[in-house]
Parts: C-alpha cells; sequence; structure tokens
C-alpha cells in the first residue's frame, strides 16, 4: 500500500490544475470568470456561500465542489496531491475489504 501511495502520490504532483480548478480558488458568483470585475479569492467562512450562488447559477453538485473549494485556498498543491492518494488507497482497502466479505 505504501508503495502505491507514493506512486499515486508521484502522478498527483505531476498533474497541474485544469481550467475549471481556476474558477473554484474564487467565491463563485458566475460560471465564467470574465464575467467577475473583482474576484474574492476563497477562504473557508466563504464556501458555503459560494456553493449556493453555484447550486443557484449552474449545478447542485456542492459535494465535490466544496471539496474542491477547499482545497483551492492554499497556494500549494501538495495538500490536495497528499489527500488524493490517500483517498486512493483507502478505496482499494475498502474494495479489498467488501470483497473479501462477499466472496467469504
Amino acid at each position: 500500500m505504501t508503495i502505491i501511495f507514493l506512486i499515486m502520490l508521484l502522478l498527483n504532483l505531476k498533474t497541474l490544475y485544469v481550467a475549471d480548478d481556476y474558477v473554484y480558488r474564487f467565491v463563485y458568483q458566475s460560471p465564467t470568470p470574465t464575467d467577475v470585475i473583482h474576484p474574492e479569492r476563497i477562504n473557508t467562512f466563504l464556501i458555503p456561500h459560494s456553493m449556493w450562488n453555484h447550486y443557484l447559477l449552474w449545478n447542485g453538485r456542492f459535494v465535490a465542489h466544496s471539496i474542491v473549494q477547499y482545497f483551492m485556498q492554499f497556494n500549494s498543491k501538495v495538500p490536495f496531491d497528499i489527500c488524493s492518494s490517500l483517498i486512493y488507497v483507502l478505496l482499494i482497502l475498502l474494495m479489498n475489504k467488501f470483497s473479501t466479505k462477499l466472496s467469504n
């Protein structure tokens, strides 16, 4: 599991942000960042307001986007990379546990 974690961490560190991530670095006000004159940087306390705007203007996938906004408030991608790699390993462990239990 440690080797898988390290491989996933390396892959995550090599992967750059995509265009959507730029939008979630700021409080969500419109579907395109060019519509906002002075965007406000996101922080933990502004995420509920931002996700409410996202729900009204775009869609209701607030759980995933709240997590993205939480990590986008940091100036480094490393916390997200570590968490993503840990979640990957956790999913492998959960799949192994459930498949072992279901197959006896």
